[in-house]
Parts: structure tokens; C-alpha cells; sequence
């Protein structure tokens, strides 16, 4: 069962007891089951737990899976503690791991919603240049943060910018939806005085994915 901690930790007892050394496998098992129940219970005090074994783990010469950091930094985030996930975030690539978009775009998202809007630019940009796919989450998370941030935290049109660029780049695999035009619209409304946010704009309704009328009906119906 997901998070059933006490029976796995049994589990774990009596192979001890039975002479059988944990290998690597029984040790992610272990981190797995503490991190689903610090999910389900929002205990943060199965963190720590998972911190005990990690240490165990290194004296005994074994590693953490990638599903196990993957599992950290899912809970870590969803629990607001961003400073944890970037931890286990670091911690995963020190050992070699490399992160999947799902990870990155966890993490952006925890950025985001902990108002670590810098910490969410770099992972941003690391993103953009690690061997993965980006997909449409990750670049939906992103401009929303561009237009949730005030102004002079970070160069928001800048970073939008970018996120722009990637969309363009991937608009064969990505559809766009009127999410994506309303956010550039808000951008807009929020630097009138720059002219790349209507660009943007003109060039989302230009691909004729995105249906206007969805858009026609919100507070920006008179600017298309």
C-alpha cells in the first residue's frame, strides 16, 4: 500500500534480523514509503526520517534511486519547503542523476508559488539547456509567472521572452490554448509601453490554435 510506512519498515526490520543485508533496492523502498506518507499526512517529520536513511544509505556505500529524489522533491514542494527540493534537487545531480522535465517543472512551479521568482529563472534556464523535451507546463508555468510578478523582481518581459521563443520553437508538438493569450494580454496590460507582448499576442492568434472566443469574453475583449 502507497506510504504504508510501518510495513515496510517491519519488512525492513526482519530482514535485518534474518541476517539479510537492505541492498539499494530495499533502501528506495523505504525512502519511497516515507515520502508517499509525508504526502498523504503532510508530516513533515518523515523528511527528516528520510534523512536518517540517506545518511545509513552512504555509510553502508549505496545510493538513492532517481524514482527516490524524484519522490522527495515531489513531496518537498507540494509541503512548500522549496528549499528542501532544491536541496534534493543538487543533491540528485551531485550524484549523477539528471533531472526529467517533470522534475524541473515541479520545482518551477514550487519557485513560483513560494514567490522565489529568481530561483525559478535559473531553473528555468538549466532546464532549457539539459537534454530534455520541454513541454507545455513547464513553459505555461512560466509565463504565468511573468505576469505574477512585480514589477523589478526579476526583467519579466525578458524571461518571457524566452519562454516566447521556446513556445515558437515547439509550436509543431505544443498547443497553444487561451491560457497562453491571456497571459501575454496581461503582460501587456501590466508594460503598456512595450510593443513585444501584442506581438506575441498576433502571433498566437496567427497559429490558429487558440480559440479567440474564450479570450472575447474575459476583461481583454477589447483589445483583440
Amino acid at each position: 500500500q502507497l506510504g504504508d510506512v510501518k510495513s515496510v519498515r517491519r519488512w525492513f526490520n526482519e530482514m535485518r534480523q534474518s541476517d539479510l543485508e537492505p541492498d539499494a533496492l530495499t533502501y528506495n523502498i523505504l525512502i519511497n514509503a516515507h515520502a508517499k506518507r509525508c504526502k498523504v499526512d503532510q508530516d513533515r517529520a518523515q523528511i527528516q526520517e528520510v534523512q536518517n536513511i540517506l545518511e545509513e544509505m552512504e555509510n553502508e556505500g549505496l545510493k538513492p534511486s532517481i524514482v527516490s529524489f524524484n519522490s522527495l522533491i515531489d513531496v518537498s514542494a507540494e509541503l512548500g519547503d522549496v528549499d528542501s527540493a532544491n536541496l534534493w534537487f543538487s543533491e540528485m545531480k551531485s550524484m549523477g542523476f539528471k533531472p526529467s522535465v517533470m522534475i524541473f517543472t515541479t520545482l518551477i512551479k514550487a519557485c513560483t508559488a513560494a514567490g522565489k521568482f529568481d530561483l525559478a529563472v535559473e531553473v528555468f534556464e538549466e532546464m532549457s539547456k539539459a537534454p530534455v523535451t520541454v513541454d507545455a507546463i513547464a513553459l505555461s508555468s512560466m509565463l504565468q509567472m511573468c505576469a505574477n510578478v512585480q514589477r523589478n523582481q526579476i526583467p519579466a518581459l525578458d524571461m518571457a521572452e524566452k519562454v516566447v521563443a521556446e513556445l515558437k520553437e515547439r509550436s509543431r508538438k505544443i498547443k497553444l490554448d487561451h491560457v497562453h493569450l491571456i497571459t501575454c494580454l496581461r503582460l501587456h496590460e501590466q508594460y503598456p509601453k512595450d510593443l513585444r507582448p501584442m506581438q506575441w499576442v498576433q502571433w498566437m492568434i496567427n497559429t490558429g490554435q487558440i480559440d479567440t472566443e474564450k479570450v472575447r469574453s474575459s476583461k481583454f475583449r477589447n483589445i483583440l
